[in-house]
């Protein structure tokens, strides 16, 4: 008869007590992490951040504030004509709301108003010009950002002297600019788009044919490359404001391009936050696929009246959606979003621009209210922050989380219901520590101009920031990267 095997009761009661430990021991690090919150309040769980690093948030600001048509026009009274002062003016309005990234339109006709020869392979350099009134502002523009470390995209509109078919020429034309601004020591300058919404000039009948526009991105990256510039610049491409295009153009051109970008005017606000934070999803599968980051070239909301107005610019709730919009894509994975436009201005005498965060001069450059919403996203956070998404399966609140690279945490929740809500941030990787609270809500609207001022400072409790979000507002919680308690985490 085999003589049965027997554990030693030892190695049982060792066994037992192992057991009993890690469950404990799970217990109370979950308990420590996610103490229990106030009755009822949604949890706003900070989990894993996305491999890609936030872009950052940013606007359009082309350079037009010092063409003659800006500093005299005369559809304006004298004393409303923007002045050099003015210019100043506004560099410190968007030094003051901590724009990481701005978006600048360039055409080609400024600087080669003739086309300099037949060979692009040959440029005549003393065909280019340098001093026409918008390559002048755009110069100051680069200046401004060089000094204050915000990224810059240049992004050409056409009207060149030969037609965009013409892919080599313009293709030269480009590598000429981007010398001149390697030349002149604009290191802020880290991205070329050949050509805004491509979808737009490719249309036809209804149709877009895009072939054309893509084999002139394959020609640009070549002549790049001849050129001894390829590793100089990022290509930021895509640049449609049609996701079917964006998604074609992905597909199509695949790895030629580090960046791929949309323009979204899709939203208003009956929209849910589920279907904005899915579309970017989408979009960002297509990016990542083909080895790139997806980005937001251009975004407003779904009220356009033409290029130039919109139904909601002056409205409250405007400042709330494109607020939601921002939230929403980059929970999504998009790595950043640039708003049109930082202020009003003259496109020529007659074509005003008018759906800025700021109005023009003749309005004294006054905030609308989405510059007090826009602005807490952009003061708050940093180009290089970790993205922390927050999914919820809720229609009408959405929420964010960023660590920016000074080690400061910036929190982001926006209520769009009819209804106050309780949550709880809980962030397991940020313990302790105070957070200054701004609210972006209509009773207690700015009218200075200036970012909204913080309004309380609230405790974090073993990992658990609890507050409530007033129906139709968003809160935004801010931890300073001096405060003694940052370092955990």
């Amino acid at each position: 008869m085999k003589k049965r095997f027997k554990i030693p009761k030892s190695i049982i009661r060792i066994a037992v007590l192992v057991i009993v430990s890690v469950i404990c021991i799970a217990a109370m690090d979950w308990a420590f992490f996610y103490p229990q919150a106030r009755t009822d309040d949604l949890i706003l769980e900070v989990g894993k951040h996305y491999k890609d690093r936030l872009d950052g948030l940013g606007v359009e600001w082309d350079p037009m504030l010092l063409a003659s048509y800006n500093t005299a026009n005369p559809t304006l009274a004298p004393e409303d004509c923007v002045t050099e002062e003015d210019f100043e003016k506004v560099c410190a309005m968007a030094e003051e709301i901590g724009i990481d990234k701005i978006r600048c339109f360039w055409s080609e006709s400024w600087i080669e108003p003739v086309n300099d020869n037949d060979d692009p392979h040959v440029t005549n350099y003393d065909a280019f010009v340098w001093d026409q009134e918008n390559i002048l502002t755009l110069f100051k523009q680069l200046d401004f950002c060089q000094k204050e470390g915000i990224k810059v995209n240049l992004t050409t509109w056409g009207g060149s002297p030969f037609p965009i078919t013409e892919h080599e020429e313009y293709a030269e034309c480009m590598c000429v600019m981007l010398e001149k601004v390697i030349e002149k020591g604009y290191t802020c300058v880290v991205e070329m788009t050949p050509f805004n919404e491509p979808c737009w000039a490719y249309k036809v009948d209804g149709v877009v044919d895009m072939e054309d526009h893509w084999q002139s991105c394959r020609v640009l990256d070549s002549m790049l490359k001849e050129r001894g510039l390829r590793k100089k610049i990022k290509l930021n491409l895509s640049d449609n404001n049609y996701s079917l295009d964006s998604m074609r153009t992905m597909e199509e051109l695949g790895r030629l391009a580090e960046i791929y970008n949309t323009h979204s005017y899709d939203y208003i606000s009956p929209y849910s936050d589920t279907a904005m934070t899915e579309f970017s999803q989408l979009l960002t599968r297509y990016a990542h696929k083909n080895g790139a980051i997806h980005l937001v070239n251009e975004f407003g909301p779904n009220t356009v009246i033409n290029a130039m107005t919109s139904s909601d610019t002056d409205t409250y709730k405007r400042g709330l959606l494109i607020s939601r919009v921002a939230v929403n894509f980059l929970n999504g994975g998009t790595a950043g979003l640039l708003y049109w436009c930082l202020t009003d201005q003259y496109y020529g005498v007659g074509s005003r621009m008018s759906v800025g965060l700021y109005q023009f001069k003749d309005k004294g450059w006054e905030a609308r209210p989405q510059l007090y919403a826009y602005s807490l996203l952009t003061k708050y956070t940093q180009a290089g922050a970790k993205i922390y998404p927050i999914i919820l399966d809720e229609a009408h609140l959405c929420a964010i989380a960023l660590k920016n690279p000074d080690r400061s945490w910036t929190y982001a929740v926006i209520n769009s219901d009819t209804v106050d809500m309780d949550v709880s941030f809980a962030n397991p990787h940020l313990r302790s520590g105070k957070m200054d609270r701004y609210v972006y809500c209509e009773e207690t609207l700015p009218t200075d101009s200036h970012p909204i001022r913080s309004d309380a400072v609230l405790k974090i409790n073993n990992g658990l920031l609890s507050d409530t979000v007033r129906s139709q507002c968003m809160n935004v919680y801010h931890l300073r990267s001096n405060d003694e308690e940052t370092k955990n985490g």
